[in-house]
């Protein structure tokens, strides 16, 4: 039976979580946030014999994305980014020299642009997107989704472990987190449009798995913004 594989990796000056997700009957696997370890995730599928179809940004921020260069050197995929949030990226390796106080690979503007309810396909499996803004004009969660009646009772487990039926996993980026709120203090970001950005995902079934962009894993229900009135 197909399986789905979730592998966590905390990288960074900034803990940023990057994750590599494949369908285990065809091996092929595609990347949330690269972070700044190009080298470590491209280590990973190779142990692992995988077929990398695609690298996939859950907004611009340079803690997400500084691994995209050496990863786009290695594996001719497309790589994609909400179009509201390409200025931000095209700014990465500045911002990330100006904070992190030190220098860094430029970063390759992203070959696609995807938005709501667009799908990137691998294997069984697909990520869809949803549109959530307000830490970032262009921030998305990323669901996950079978491709077809076999995969829809699959099991799914993260770094070795299964997780429950009817939990499909989330990546939220910086839009939601475990216990905190993202920033909304940057000039492009928008409380409001974060708020309704919320308020989208409370219509999801609170067991969704929640793979946040930094920090614990956990389910939307028991998130500070699901809990939040």
């Amino acid at each position: 039976m197909s399986e789905l594989q979730i592998k966590k990796f905390e990288l960074g000056e900034l803990a940023t979580n990057a994750y590599i997700v494949w369908c285990t009957e065809t091996n092929t696997a595609i990347i949330i946030d690269p972070a700044d370890s190009g080298d470590v995730l491209s280590e990973c599928l190779l142990e692992n014999n995988l077929e990398l179809q695609a690298i996939i940004l859950t907004h611009g921020h340079f803690d997400h994305c500084l691994g995209l260069l050496e990863l786009s050197l290695n594996f001719a995929v497309p790589t994609y980014i909400h179009q509201k949030d390409v200025a931000l990226i095209s700014g990465a390796q500045k911002s990330a020299e100006h904070w992190l106080k030190h220098s860094v690979d430029p970063v390759p503007v992203p070959t696609d642009r995807f938005s709501e309810n667009d799908t990137v396909s691998f294997g069984q499996w697909a990520i869809k997107v949803i549109e959530t803004p307000g830490h970032s004009p262009g921030s998305v969660c990323l669901h996950v989704v079978a491709e077809n009646e076999s995969a829809q009772s699959a099991p799914i487990f993260i770094d070795g472990l299964q997780i429950l039926p009817g939990t499909s996993p989330l990546f939220t980026g910086d839009t939601v987190f475990k216990d905190s709120y993202p920033r909304t203090d940057f000039k492009y970001s928008s409380v409001l449009e974060l708020s309704k950005s919320w308020e989208k995902l409370r219509q999801l079934p609170a067991e969704t798995t929640i793979l946040p962009g930094h920090g614990d894993i956990t389910r939307l229900g028991a998130t500070a913004v699901f809990k939040k009135n």
